[in-house]
């Protein structure tokens, strides 16, 4: 009779996922998309070495300042939606991306208010006392008034990310978006849909660096000046994944 430990992992399909070694979800996705792992682990790179240089920055043991506090929340959804896409779930991956660039976003737009204030909106908002600004209105204040409407400005290309990560979460453009095709009852590597949220993931990486960029950039130049080690990696993993974005880099940090 099986433990209830057994019993746990194969009610919750933790063999399908991660356990079984020639079947599981981790094990065929790592197998078979060898070539992306590159591209994610520069995207990771890119993404973690500028959050750094926000953290070191602005962020502090009370967690005053809201970009690198809800950085912090935000990364463990980056992080998460590689787990669970190499675990099998597809939709659950891109709902994550979707909290990130959102929590991403809002960190921005609350670190421009008078967040320092003791009856400030975002103390309001930490309190549950206040909603989550809307998106437009998070984008209007960060990169500029309905820039999001501009084709090809970097609000236009978050908020064309987000729309389709909402898609996702919402199950709009089933038929175009299913996440199931070829899943049985158990957790299944799918072709189609993994690669649909790999180049998901890079997109969102790399237009959170280049937001990150755009925003800050003499912190980022602070920060690396006396590190030049995860300047150069940011920069070397930017330049594999998209060189207008490393040059973009390297004209702010020098």
């Amino acid at each position: 009779m099986p433990s209830v430990a057994e019993t746990f992992v194969s009610r919750f399909h933790f063999d399908w996922s991660d356990l079984y070694s020639d079947e599981s979800v981790r094990h065929v996705t790592i197998d078979k998309r060898r070539d992306d792992l590159s591209a994610l682990i520069d995207a990771r790179d890119a993404y973690h070495d500028l959050g750094f240089a926000i953290f070191s920055t602005l962020g502090d043991d009370l967690g005053t300042h809201p970009t690198p506090f809800l950085k912090l929340e935000a990364e463990n959804d980056f992080t998460a939606s590689v787990y669970v896409v190499f675990g099998g779930y597809y939709r659950q991956g891109f709902q994550l991306l979707r909290t990130w660039i959102e929590l991403t976003v809002a960190g921005a737009y609350w670190g421009g208010t008078l967040y320092d204030r003791p009856e400030s909106e975002y103390h309001q908002w930490l309190d549950g006392k206040k909603n989550t600004p809307k998106w437009h209105a998070m984008l209007n204040a960060v990169l500029g008034k309905d820039t999001w409407r501009t084709k090809g400005d970097l609000a236009q290309r978050l908020d064309d990310l987000r729309e389709c990560l909402s898609d996702y979460t919402h199950l709009r453009r089933l038929r175009e978006l299913d996440t199931q095709v070829g899943r049985d009852n158990v957790p299944r590597y799918l072709v189609e849909v993994y690669e649909r949220w790999r180049d998901a993931f890079v997109e969102g990486a790399l237009l959170v660096c280049e937001l990150w960029i755009r925003l800050y950039p003499e912190l980022l130049r602070a920060c690396f000046k006396d590190r030049r080690q995860y300047r150069d990696e940011a920069e070397e993993a930017l330049r594999r994944l998209c060189a207008p974005v490393a040059d973009a880099f390297v004209e702010a940090v020098g």
